[in-house]
């Protein structure tokens, strides 16, 4: 009785209902989680010039870091962003077909089961008509300048 006194907290002091409360998951950050590593502005930079119309291509973008220091978090945040503007990101981890034969095989299937919309909604009909737009621009280029040749 003595010493229950003693081992109780002063008042003042917060005591944590959750080891949850006292560290960072270690796990990519989804879209409700708290920016804890302030990534946030990496992030929204990235897309921004992703987006820009002046942005050529061909683009490589690398993420490089020791294990565990937020790349697929950056990564999360940047695909949440270009998502908000409308946009498709493909997620492809190259780790999880690490055993495949073919990796670009494997690239290219989640590229068409992420990036293209399924035919029978409004954005795979618009997606497709937008597509055959392109490729009959690009035909009668390639056309003209056989005939001008």
């Amino acid at each position: 009785m003595l010493l229950r006194p003693a081992l109780r907290p002063p008042k003042d002091q917060k005591i944590a209902t959750s080891i949850a409360d006292n560290y960072i998951p270690d796990r990519p950050l989804s879209q409700t989680d708290h920016d804890t590593l302030g990534f946030g502005r990496l992030a929204d930079g990235l897309s921004k010039y992703l987006r820009n119309r002046r942005t050529a291509a061909p683009l490589v973008l690398a993420i490089m870091g020791a294990w565990g220091s937020g790349k697929s978090s950056l990564m999360n945040l940047l695909r949440f962003d270009l998502e908000k503007y409308g946009y498709r990101p493909v997620w492809f981890n190259a780790w999880h077909h690490a055993r495949e034969e073919n990796l670009l095989a494997a690239l290219l299937e989640n590229i068409r089961q992420q990036a293209v919309p399924p035919w029978f909604s409004a954005g795979g009909l618009m997606f497709r008509l937008q597509l055959a737009r392109a490729r009959w621009r690009t035909r009668v280029d390639v056309e003209g300048a056989d005939h001008r040749g």
